[in-house]
């Protein structure tokens, strides 16, 4: 599997943009029309995040080891990446590239649910910014699957913030990456309830996920037509047939 050498780099840019969240709304939303139609497409994307959070991951524990031996524990401070750990960040993401692809490829089952869900990707992270520290050290540990870890750290900055539907729906998307679909559609609602919310269409959509999991096909059908998901209209015309 070696798509990377198929891979314009016209493809490259675009899904760096999508997965930095930095697309335009309209081209956000045709990009994800296009994911939910072409699998080649989706294993490239898959591909990209996986090395992206292959660089991160090996990043962050380049800054932790600096943290531990240079910095008072009480103070965070901006650390520069060394230029010379590439390689080595190259190397953790190709380990990652093969063992999600071997996983991709086997795990197939017919259920809508697993058909549908794919997790989200999360958002890109800046270890150097101290204000964010904590919730980009998470978002780190979320896309490497350690989602107890991610959750608990989130669990803690939303008792701070309260009606912060960015952790809201990020606990949510951690529990139901792991499999706790309950907590995961508690957490779904409470973003919902958030007006304006910039996740309101995806938490909308996992939720529906849940609901169709659940056995709630017409509550699930009835949650769908309120979505501007790009994924709505082929899982409502699954639901019909």
């Amino acid at each position: 599997m070696n798509n990377e050498n198929n891979m314009s780099q016209e493809d490259l840019a675009l899904i760096e943009q999508y997965l930095h969240r930095q697309l335009p709304a309209a081209e956000r939303l045709s990009f994800e029309q296009r994911l939910s139609a072409d699998a080649g497409l989706r294993q490239k994307v898959e591909e990209v995040r996986l090395m992206m959070v292959g660089i991160q991951e090996a990043a962050l524990q380049d800054t932790l080891d600096q943290f531990h031996n240079e910095i008072n524990p009480a103070t965070l401070k901006a650390v520069s990446v060394q230029k010379g750990s590439w390689k080595k960040w190259m190397a953790a993401a190709a380990v990652l590239i093969i063992a999600v692809a071997g996983l991709l490829y086997f795990n197939t089952r017919p259920a809508l649910f697993d058909a549908y869900y794919t997790p989200d990707e999360g958002l890109p992270t800046y270890m150097g910014v101290a204000d964010n520290y904590e919730f980009d050290k998470a978002m780190v540990e979320y896309k490497t699957g350690d989602y107890q870890k991610a959750i608990t750290t989130w669990q803690q900055l939303l008792k701070d913030n309260p009606g912060n539907d960015t952790l809201s729906y990020f606990i949510g998307s951690a529990f139901l990456a792991d499999k706790d679909t309950r907590q995961a559609k508690a957490y779904f609602d409470k973003t919902i309830s958030v007006p304006g919310s910039a996740f309101l269409q995806h938490a909308k959509w996992y939720k529906a996920l849940i609901l169709l999991k659940e056995g709630n096909r017409e509550e699930a059908a009835s949650l769908l037509k309120t979505t501007q998901h790009p994924g709505k209209e082929a899982l409502l015309h699954k639901l019909q047939e």
